[in-house]
């Protein structure tokens, strides 16, 4: 069952402009294009600033985060109009004590878009084909808003989507001692494999996790499901899996990834895509976080030594901190059990009070640096902090 997000209702006032209200900074955009696989950076025309509307079916959302893949997150695919990211954490100026998640899985009924497909709604996802998270705000529709429980961290709900959701989604076909799960990086991407497996009630040591590091001859045709979230060995996949050369035993041996693979007439090759409708599904991922964090909070309420989510699992990158919640004065201490890469602070203008030189350098400098993590090809994951404007002089010594 999906909740929808209720807002208090506030006095209308009237409407102010993007560039009235900032008229020292010159918004600006970072757009992906998908033919020469760079970011490029231009301003931001007036046309294009998102107003706040009275429309009660959406919401616009300041946002606090933007989680980036930069392994995943650009393909061919994408629109190059659109401004990029699909992991959004952000606030409403109604609850400003809640955190909320944008799942950025959409349709065109639900943002209103006149696409006429005989009652069949077309896909959407944020960031790729409608405007994403690397901006300060966004208008959403409410249906699409997620809580975020107190103590889960940020990070981790950033980068939920990559293993973590559509993993849980198809792990019913899990088969113990006859599954293989090929990830992109075995010591990164562990933790989001087990914490499904300690759900499940799945020992890991059942379960075979490579990378294109331990690739081995060994393995090939010796298993019913192949889980494959590395996009450059869905050949090896294929491999990995039983064949029997027989079209009447194809159902019986699966091979699950993140794009098609062709060439199997006697296996089945399943999509692991995220729609709309697997909202709830997220919601129960988050819910599964925050009953991991409390039983390791109960079992060592002092630790902050890194953990895996099982004992007896090989080690993994488990980092926790602490933080207090501002809305109930409760302390949590955070658990993150994703792996993340970098916090880097972000803003969307130029900044007219500086000296154009200083501006300039910083603002490169990002593109920069974005362009590098594009080219790396390798699995690199970024939040993008949203960060506060500083007050510009108003006195001078005379």
């Amino acid at each position: 069952m999906t909740t929808l997000i209720t807002t208090p209702t506030t006095s209308s006032t009237t409407s102010t402009t993007h560039w009235q209200l900032l008229p020292h900074k010159l918004p600006i955009k970072r757009i992906y294009n998908p033919i020469t696989h760079e970011f490029i950076q231009t301003i931001r025309l007036p046309h294009e600033i998102t107003e706040p509307t009275n429309n009660s079916e959406t919401v616009n959302i300041k946002i606090k985060i933007c989680g980036i893949n930069y392994l995943s997150d650009f393909t061919h695919t994408n629109n190059n109009s659109v401004i990029p990211g699909k992991r959004v954490i952000g606030k409403l100026a109604q609850l400003p004590n809640v955190k909320f998640l944008v799942y950025p899985y959409t349709n065109c009924q639900i943002e209103n878009l006149n696409h006429d497909h005989n009652h069949h709604y077309c896909p959407l996802t944020i960031g790729e084909n409608i405007h994403g998270g690397l901006q300060d705000t966004l208008q959403v529709s409410k249906r699409l808003l997620i809580p975020i429980p107190g103590n889960v961290s940020l990070h981790d709900v950033c980068f939920v989507f990559d293993i973590l959701l559509p993993f849980f989604k198809y792990s019913q076909y899990i088969k113990p001692e006859k599954t293989i799960i090929i990830l992109n990086d075995v010591e990164k991407e562990m933790n989001e494999v087990l914490i499904v497996l300690r759900h499940l009630n799945i020992q890991s040591n059942k379960i075979v996790l490579v990378d294109g590091n331990s690739i081995d001859d060994k393995y090939l045709g010796k298993f019913d499901v192949v889980y494959c979230f590395n996009n450059k060995l869905l050949n090896l996949a294929k491999k990995y899996c039983v064949s029997t050369g027989l079209e009447s035993t194809k159902s019986n041996f699966l091979v699950f990834s993140t794009t098609p693979i062709h060439g199997m007439s006697d296996r089945t090759n399943r999509v692991m895509r995220l729609t709309y409708d697997d909202k709830p599904l997220c919601l129960t991922v988050l819910r599964i976080l925050s009953v991991l964090n409390k039983k390791k909070e109960v079992s060592s309420p002092s630790s902050s030594s890194s953990q895996s989510p099982t004992s007896g699992d090989s080690d993994s990158l488990v980092h926790s901190t602490s933080s207090t919640n501002t809305s109930s004065s409760v302390k949590y201490h955070h658990y993150s059990w994703i792996h993340f890469d970098h916090d880097i602070d972000l803003k969307n203008y130029h900044n007219l009070n500086l000296f154009e030189e200083d501006d300039e350098i910083y603002q490169s400098k990002i593109i920069r640096q974005m362009n590098d993590y594009l080219n790396q090809k390798k699995l690199t994951r970024v939040c993008y902090f949203n960060r506060t404007s500083k007050k510009t002089l108003n006195a001078c010594i005379i």
